[in-house]
């Protein structure tokens, strides 16, 4: 599956190409989740339905927004750094969500849509960077620790070797000392 939208992942820079992919897409969520407490501040509605929004809903908003700004940045630094393939996921499933609550409440027109897909394509290409990612770092991780899991056996079996060795070669001082 190898084209301009989901490129193919063939090594490590590759992915983390698309991680940083992912939390570019997690900024843009973030300019529109402030954009979005803009609109409900300064034009007093909703911005899922668009029905009038009271002072304590705009009240509301802004905490709201104030709250989840400071974790999306974490969200996107941690998808950045290419360690963010679960919060890839939850991100992903937040988005999906809002465009969803847009769609049913009538408040997004095609340019919107727009905007939605490429914001879901980045973040999938941010869950696909992250994951592969973590796939090398496993494998590597594995690998070690079948080197380290093997170490002790063969240390065992050199040192089994090395006193049958020297078990032998005492035997045959011996024998000769008895002679």
């Amino acid at each position: 599956m190898s084209n301009k939208w989901f490129p193919e992942i063939v090594n490590e820079s590759t992915a983390k190409s698309l991680s940083k992919q992912g939390a570019y897409g997690v900024l843009i969520f973030i300019a529109m989740t402030l954009l979005g407490a803009a609109f409900v501040y300064f034009a007093g509605k909703s911005a899922v339905d668009g029905s009038s929004a009271t002072p304590e809903d705009v009240l509301n908003q802004i905490i709201g927004t104030a709250i989840l700004i400071p974790v999306q940045l974490v969200m996107a630094w941690r998808i950045y750094q290419g360690k963010g393939w679960l919060v890839s996921i939850v991100v992903l499933l937040w988005v999906i969500a809002g465009i969803t609550l847009k769609i049913v409440g009538g408040t997004t027109n095609i340019g919107w849509l727009i905007c939605y897909a490429a914001i879901a394509t980045m973040m999938i290409n941010g869950l696909r960077g992250c994951w592969h990612i973590r796939h090398i770092k496993r494998m590597k991780h594995k690998a070690l620790n079948i080197a380290m899991l093997r170490m002790p056996f063969c240390c065992a079996f050199a040192f089994a070797v090395l006193i049958m060795c020297n078990t032998k070669a005492q035997q045959k001082r011996h024998r000769k000392s008895q002679r």
